[in-house]
């Protein structure tokens, strides 16, 4: 006896898409708060939702990207040695003279990470 045919209105497909599990748990309590499986809220939503098509910009000056990943690598050393300093003082040595000269590095690199941002946003 062969089996009876399916409904047309039956879901056949399945797609995976993925999802962080920080997205999954956000869409599972979504869901139940409206009262819904996780899948149904999730086929609802994207069955209902407004898509927006996001229009990128040309992009930046590559000139800008690479005075900013310099400066990245600025901050990052920076970060390093202040975790460094910090380690040192705790273990209760006096602060080297030389030393003096760090906060006003830190400085200066925070006002040129400052100026790049701001000439970034220009550029838009």
């Amino acid at each position: 006896m062969a089996r009876p045919p399916k409904i047309a209105e039956e879901r056949r497909e399945n797609r995976t898409v993925r999802y962080t599990t920080a997205e999954w748990l956000m869409l599972a309590e979504r869901g139940a708060e409206a009262g819904l499986s996780t899948s149904e809220y999730v086929r609802a939503a994207s069955l209902s939702a407004r898509v927006v098509k996001v229009v990128r910009s040309g992009g930046c000056d590559p000139a800008v990207v690479s005075e900013l990943n310099q400066l990245s690598l600025q901050l990052s050393a920076l970060g390093n040695l202040a975790n460094q300093v910090a380690l040192y003082l705790h273990t209760g040595r006096p602060i080297p003279k030389d030393w003096s000269a760090l906060p006003g590095a830190i400085e200066k690199t925070r006002r040129e990470a400052s100026a790049l941002l701001c000439k970034l946003v220009e550029q838009k």
